[in-house]
């Protein structure tokens, strides 16, 4: 079982006169939406880390349309922040959020090893294009980790669908007449 990091209750100001209060993870990572007093959501921000620290490499890339649509389908259902494991990665964690998706080494304090950033869809560009985004390395053996990652959000997506569905489960045919 995984020990996550602790919440702690913070209070903070983001408009003259309005004090949210959020649980905020102390790695550096933040809940997404939250509700004020009045009910009001307001967006705070998430993992900031990639944007703080040195980059070893980065370029303009480009990401697949069908990993940015899975990406974008699981954040509207699954909030504006998701970390999800990367089993086949050795402890490796993929943190998707709207504009950025990053992977970090839990067991360096969330460290990033590669990140895309500003994933920005084309306005005049349909779905099935790929989408603009600069390509960020962290780390040395960070090309492989990208290579493997788009493949590997698919399956870290589909993983809790599956885990849902019952091993004994089957499909009973129709009696025939």
């Amino acid at each position: 079982m995984r020990n996550w990091p602790t919440i702690a209750d913070v209070t903070f100001q983001s408009l003259p006169g309005i004090v949210l209060s959020a649980s905020v993870m102390k790695r550096g990572s933040y809940c997404g939406d939250l509700p004020d007093r009045n009910g009001l959501r307001h967006t705070v921000p998430m993992y900031t880390r990639h944007k703080e620290l040195p980059v070893y490499s980065a370029w303009p890339a480009k990401v697949d349309a069908k990993y940015y649509n899975a990406a974008q389908r699981a954040l509207r259902h699954g909030g504006s922040f998701l970390r999800l494991p990367l089993p086949a990665m050795a402890k490796l964690e993929l943190i998707l959020q709207p504009k950025d998706w990053i992977v970090v080494d839990p067991l360096h304090g969330d460290l990033p090893v590669v990140a895309w950033m500003e994933l920005a869809r084309d306005p005049s560009g349909g779905l099935h294009e790929a989408v603009n985004c600069e390509l960020s390395y962290y780390h040395g053996a960070a090309g492989k980790v990208a290579a493997k990652v788009p493949d590997l959000l698919i399956d870290a997506l589909q993983r809790p669908v599956e885990a849902t569905h019952d091993a004994t489960s089957r499909i009973i045919p129709f009696p025939q007449k």
